[in-house]
């Protein structure tokens, strides 16, 4: 019986104490990130997060990087174009584009690295990008990560992603949950172009978009 006992011991420690012990780091690297956001843009808000970024696409294309993100949402504009309602708008979204962040970053080696949407950020750690296949794992991955004013992160998923192969590389579309992207790599399986956005239209009352997949250029 005493035994069964200490086996039964055993093998829950050796379950329970690395789930701990992994808790614990991912808990401290949170705390990091939270503060790599505080000291690089003092005195900002978010409205959600910090949080890590993580999918099977992500762990599998990025082995050895772990992303993580805070988000704000623009305030969304009125359902009717009356003067009150379009006036009360403008003050909300000048205290968003003055006080609230978005911001996804990379962790390698301790060291964080924001992500601001340019192609060539999402070369480094990524999988070599040889097949179909690989071009289909590694845009999604990318996908999630592109930041874009109006999509709160999360998982873009590899079944949702088609790629084709072209002279020049591989082209990746999304077109999934009212979102659409496209990635493509060249022939040495390097990202050179990535757009993320919304398919839900706006109100008729809301200012034109910015381009796919970018903040507009007064964010932070």
């Amino acid at each position: 019986m005493a035994t069964s006992r200490s086996l039964l011991t055993t093998l829950v420690c050796a379950i329970v104490f690395p789930c701990l012990v992994q808790a614990e780091e991912q808990g401290n690297t949170l705390d990091a990130f939270k503060s790599f956001v505080e000291k690089e843009h003092p005195g900002k808000k978010w409205s959600s997060g910090p949080s890590r970024l993580s999918s099977r696409e992500i762990e599998k294309a990025y082995p050895d990087r772990q992303f993580f993100y805070v988000h704000s949402s623009p305030p969304k504009p009125p359902g009717a174009a009356l003067p009150e309602l379009i006036e009360a708008h403008k003050r909300r979204m000048a205290d968003f584009n003055q006080n609230y962040i978005s911001v996804t970053a990379s962790v390698s080696g301790g060291k964080f690295t924001r992500l601001t949407g340019k192609p060539e950020e999402y070369n480094a750690g990524l999988m070599k990008v040889k097949t179909d296949d690989d071009a289909k794992l590694a845009a999604a991955a990318i996908l999630t990560l592109h930041p874009d004013p109006e999509i709160v992160p999360s998982p873009v998923l590899v079944i949702d992603v088609k790629a084709t192969k072209t002279e020049t590389g591989w082209t990746c579309s999304l077109k999934s949950n009212k979102t659409q992207g496209t990635v493509e790599f060249d022939t040495n399986g390097k990202c050179v172009v990535v757009t993320r956005s919304t398919m839900v239209p706006p109100p008729p009352s809301a200012p034109p978009r910015p381009p796919a997949g970018r903040y507009p250029p007064d964010r932070p």
